[in-house]
């Protein structure tokens, strides 16, 4: 057997026990050669789960900060387990933190695939109000006081590559108009600021992250920002969100006249995924499956009206935008829809969209407001 094969990286993840309400720690190794990974419990000194293929983790999936989902299990990643992983990947994926005002169309398509295009993942976003104590907590212009979306992403250089296209972008880009934190090292102490990012408490048995050298603070988190009424809830799933195209499915909406008026990346567990998803609860074979792959990973749910004035319900708009919930249906006989473009199959079908209208309000409730 290759050196190579058996080399791996090693990462520090938290499990919530509901039943024990007790956190636990194991070290997850990843094998980047044949993508297995496995996991030992640190306190009990045994193996938890024996090395195996997960294909839905990927090493991109892995940075602390990040939430995975393992046989239905929700971890949280707290850091890296050791100095070899992070010499390896620390500097590939460092922390950038951005932030934008909403332009007169309400379509964030741009910076999307400017984040893809640097190979920068999404770790965490959010349309939210920033109040001039966070603004000034934060240390950044006063002109983001109000209304700003405010991303989270992950990537090799993200500072340079970023400033890069910005500077190449036309005078009107919303690329132009943002905010990017100016380090790593300021990114690292904005995040609590602005997310649930992983840090050592009370609870926990691990070493804190990198991150955790900012001190907790009692300022609240930024409220999301939603309408919540006449509006429809398109959530882009993890597989999707995953294979970087979430721009490509912002595009698909902008181009249908929808204004996105509420956006906020989710990490959602079983149970959440669960009460989301009530509704389709025995309707739907595949009901444990979309449970199963929503609390897989984060997911980018989105808010959305009408770009202008319309007397067209809002709902079964969306719903022809995204086509049919089979993916294989939506290729047949709606080819440009966003199912037909981005799904695999009927869980992995690239969106989860609002089918009632009377659903909405609902959904934005749940997604915006609850889930905080």
């Amino acid at each position: 057997m290759s050196l190579q094969s058996e080399a791996f990286y090693t990462f520090i993840v938290e499990w919530f026990d509901t039943q024990a309400s007790l956190v636990r720690s194991f070290n997850l190794r990843y094998f980047p050669y044949d993508g297995q990974l496995d996991m030992y419990d640190v306190k009990n000194r045994r193996t938890f789960l024996k090395k195996c293929h997960y294909p839905s983790i990927t090493l991109k999936d892995l940075y602390p900060g990040a939430q995975i989902s393992i046989y239905a299990r929700t971890l949280k990643v707290i850091d890296y387990a050791d100095a070899t992983t992070r010499s390896a990947l620390a500097t590939a994926k460092d922390p950038i933190i951005l932030f934008m005002k909403p332009n007169n169309t309400f379509d964030y398509t741009e910076i999307f695939a400017a984040i893809n295009d640097c190979g920068c993942v999404v770790a965490n976003a959010k349309l939210c109000e920033l109040t001039s104590d966070h603004v000034s907590s934060l240390s950044i212009p006063s002109a983001f006081t109000g209304t700003t979306l405010v991303i989270h992403a992950i990537g090799p250089n993200p500072n340079a590559s970023l400033s890069a296209l910005a500077s190449r972008a036309p005078s009107n880009s919303i690329l132009r108009n943002m905010y990017m934190s100016p380090s790593s090292a300021v990114a690292t102490r904005q995040a609590p600021l602005l997310f649930n990012v992983p840090q050592k408490d009370a609870l926990s048995t691990t070493t804190t992250m990198k991150a955790a050298a900012v001190q907790p603070t009692s300022q609240p988190l930024p409220v999301a920002v939603c309408s919540g009424t006449d509006c429809s809830v398109v959530i882009i799933k993890p597989h999707a969100l995953t294979a970087g195209n979430a721009a490509g499915i912002m595009h698909a909406l902008a181009q249908g006249s929808v204004a996105i008026t509420g956006l906020n990346v989710l990490h959602l567990d079983r149970t959440a995924a669960a009460e989301f998803l009530e509704v389709y609860r025995g309707v739907v074979p595949e009901y444990n499956g979309l449970i199963d792959h929503l609390a897989s990973g984060p997911c980018l749910a989105l808010e959305l009206k009408h770009a202008g004035a319309s007397a067209a319900p809002i709902v079964p708009h969306v719903r022809q935008i995204c086509g049919p919930h089979d993916p294989a249906i939506a290729q047949a006989l709606r080819p440009n829809t966003i199912r037909a473009r981005y799904g695999n199959d009927k869980v992995h079908n690239a969106v989860h969209c609002t089918d009632l209208a009377e659903d909405g309000m609902l959904e934005s409730e749940y997604v915006f407001r609850i889930l905080q």
